[in-house]
């Protein structure tokens, strides 16, 4: 995402985390939207394989200059997020329309394969070159450059918004709740849009929206540290595939933001917030576990 103008600089967080607005930059042409590979012994829930998109997506290689799978592989990861939402219905019968919320999104479209409506918040200056002048047309056409390869759900239900801001002031500018909280590569978009996602009902039984994110700039380390959120599951990618995999085994989640060092102690709130501040360099090397590609989080 590009920086958020002066004018609007957020306030330190309540847990001590500041967001660092060179963090806030993502990088120009998405090199970072891959993550490393984890295993682990169990069976997880894996994706459909969806070959029509793999052949489809010709403009991204166009756009982010990254190979192809690097977005099937983020289609896959949020067609596992989908199939989570719609198999933990109270009534299956009904499926709703999904609302995404993507803060920071770039020209990063692949949330609209997987959910009916979908608004990315990023700043873009149309008159410049480079990311503004892409971003600038990119969202105009991106209806027409899905709707032929939608397979979650017929084209007449897409919806897709676009807004040229800092997702700092998307509580103000923002009237509607979501169903999920995208963060990729972006700052800490959690700790600023989260209270858009929607809560659990108590009354009626049914669970909080979701969190989906990565911590390349420390956004799920602040997430955890949060105490808003419960990690409910990680997407892992897999060796010579396009296709992730969404693990939720308690005792293979139990394992992650917890010490490398022996006794491998979880880390409390302070130490997340803390390691969030820190380069992902260095970040990588205190956790037992390796980052996966994304964590899921529920809202409580």
């Amino acid at each position: 995402a590009s920086p958020a103008p002066s004018s609007s600089s957020p306030a330190p967080a309540a847990n001590g985390v500041q967001e660092n607005p060179a963090k806030r930059r993502r990088v120009e042409e998405g090199a970072e939207n891959g993550s490393s590979s984890s295993s682990s012994s169990s069976t997880p829930t894996a994706t459909p394989h969806t070959p029509a998109i793999a052949t489809s997506l010709a403009f991204f290689q166009q756009h982010y200059k990254a190979p192809p799978h690097k977005c099937t592989q983020r289609i896959s990861a949020f067609l596992l997020v989908r199939n989570y939402i719609l198999n933990t219905l109270p009534s299956p019968a009904f499926v709703p329309s999904l609302r995404a919320l993507y803060g920071g999104s770039f020209i990063d479209i692949t949330p609209s394969f997987a959910f009916e409506s979908t608004t990315y918040i990023d700043i873009w200056d149309p008159k410049k070159q480079g990311n503004g002048k892409k971003m600038g047309g990119f969202f105009a056409d991106a209806p027409e450059l899905v709707k032929p390869h939608l397979t979650a759900f017929s084209a007449d239900r897409l919806e897709i918004e676009a807004h040229n801001f800092d997702y700092y002031i998307a509580t103000e500018a923002l009237l509607v709740s979501y169903d999920i909280l995208l963060s990729f590569d972006a700052g800490l978009v959690s700790q600023a849009c989260l209270a858009l996602v929607k809560g659990p009902e108590k009354d009626g039984g049914k669970k909080g929206g979701l969190l989906v994110a990565n911590d390349g700039h420390g956004d799920a380390s602040v997430a955890m540290s949060s105490g808003n959120v419960k990690l409910i599951g990680v997407i892992l990618t897999q060796p010579n595939s396009d296709e992730c995999i969404l693990e939720r085994k308690p005792e293979v989640l139990s394992k992650y933001f917890c010490a490398k060092k022996k006794p491998h102690a979880p880390y409390t709130s302070e130490q997340l917030a803390a390691n969030a501040n820190k380069p992902k360099s260095k970040r990588k090397h205190d956790y037992l576990m390796d980052d996966p590609y994304a964590y899921v989080f529920e809202k409580q």
